[in-house]
């Protein structure tokens, strides 16, 4: 497992009264689709690192559950000025 969802995995299972096996943590997501590919498990992984391994002999299912989504967020100490850059990359992402 992909240590960085370890909580959130864990607590969806915990309340789906659900206890699986989980064999390895890692902290790195291309760990986990290594270990897959290995045959010692599945890997749950951001879809961004799963969509890389397309084609590659692997199976790639999408889950579609909402508490498993996340989002990026930009984040900056109110008390600094905002740099050209930075007021460029808010243009670039803003919704």
């Amino acid at each position: 497992m992909y240590r960085r969802f370890r909580n959130i995995f864990n607590q969806t299972f915990f309340e789906a009264h659900i206890t699986p096996f989980i064999a390895s943590y890692c902290d790195d997501a291309r760990t986990a689709v290594q270990l897959a590919n290995t045959k010692l498990g599945i890997a749950l992984v951001p879809e961004s690192v799963a969509v890389a391994y397309l084609g590659m002999g692997m199976t790639v299912h999408p889950v579609n559950y909402a508490g498993w989504r996340t989002q990026v967020k930009l984040i900056w100490p109110k008390t600094s000025a905002k740099s050209p850059l930075l007021k460029l990359f808010i243009q670039l992402f803003h919704d």
